[in-house]
This record gives C-alpha cells, sequence and structure tokens, in this order.
C-alpha cells in the first residue's frame, strides 16, 4: 500500500494521470475477438463478414452440405438470413439457428422455436 501511495504521490508531482503511467504509451489496442492490433483512430470491425466470406474456403463436399442445408432452413419460410463474425444466423423473431463453417466440418446450433414441426 505504501509503494501505491509513492507512485500516485509521484505521479501527481509529475503532472501525470497515474493511469498514463499504468498504460504506458500505448497507441493503440489489441482486438478482443480476432486478436489483430489495431492502431489508434484506425477503424475496426472483425465482425461484419458476408454470407460468401464464410463459406468460399469450403470444399466441394461441405459446400454442397452447406447449399442443402441453407436451402432446407429457407424452406422453413420468411426469415432473415445474415452473416455475424464467424457464423451465418437464420432468425425470424429471435436467432434460432446457426452455422459455423469450419475447414472440415460444418458447426450447427439449432434452438427449437419458431421452427415447424415436421
Amino acid at each position: 500500500m505504501a509503494r501505491l501511495r509513492q507512485l500516485i504521490s509521484v505521479s501527481h508531482h509529475s503532472g501525470l494521470d497515474p493511469r498514463d503511467r499504468y498504460n504506458g504509451n500505448m497507441a493503440g489496442r489489441e482486438c478482443y475477438h480476432c486478436k489483430h492490433w489495431v492502431e489508434e483512430g484506425e477503424e475496426h470491425d472483425c465482425w461484419t463478414t458476408t454470407e460468401t466470406a464464410l463459406t468460399q474456403d469450403l470444399s466441394g463436399a461441405l459446400q454442397d452440405a452447406w447449399e442443402r442445408l441453407r436451402e432446407t432452413a429457407v424452406s422453413f419460410g420468411d426469415q432473415r438470413i445474415y452473416a455475424s463474425h464467424k457464423s451465418v444466423m437464420f432468425s425470424r423473431k429471435s436467432c434460432y439457428f446457426f452455422v459455423r463453417p469450419k475447414r472440415k466440418f460444418l458447426d450447427s446450433q439449432l434452438h427449437n422455436f419458431g421452427l415447424p414441426v415436421i
């Protein structure tokens, strides 16, 4: 505690805010989501993507599986289909289904509300 008081005292006497002393002269930050370094003032939006960007690197078999999966989801009726970060979301009133395209498989989560009973 005494050391902390000494640092605060030194910072106040030097005209520096103690928080500036802690953070140093960092002119940027690391993005929490994608871990890329973002310079101060630089625009960064790692969440915005497109369905095409998420599925373009899939193998032929996975591309076919993705297309069948998407067509099936579309057949459920009116909904919003959009890409967010690393997933393609399918939603009506709320998101009921999403797919994370991976290199070797399609990771999907299904929430059973808003879906027709088959």
